[in-house]
């Protein structure tokens, strides 16, 4: 499986990354789950490494919250 994190792809807008699993664009939670799992993270990995909160990561892994720039950011420098 390959992941990448762009801002380079139509779906992209206004400079927020997108998450591509082999060439196809998916939503925030499964890129953020499938990001995480290939960087073997644990939730606690991933607050450390964003610098958010439990609950945002948690939030961003169910749906509730869109993942930030930022987050992405971390994400693409990590993987």
């Amino acid at each position: 499986m390959k992941i990448i994190i762009t801002t380079n792809h139509t779906r992209s807008s206004y400079g927020i990354p997108v998450c591509l699993i082999d060439g196809e664009v998916v939503d925030d939670w499964d890129g953020f789950a499938a990001c995480c799992t290939a960087l073997g993270w644990t939730r606690q990995d991933a607050a450390d490494a964003t610098g958010k909160a439990l609950g945002s990561i948690d939030n961003y892994r169910n749906g509730r919250l869109p993942v930030p720039a930022e987050v992405w950011n971390v994400i693409r420098d990590s993987l």
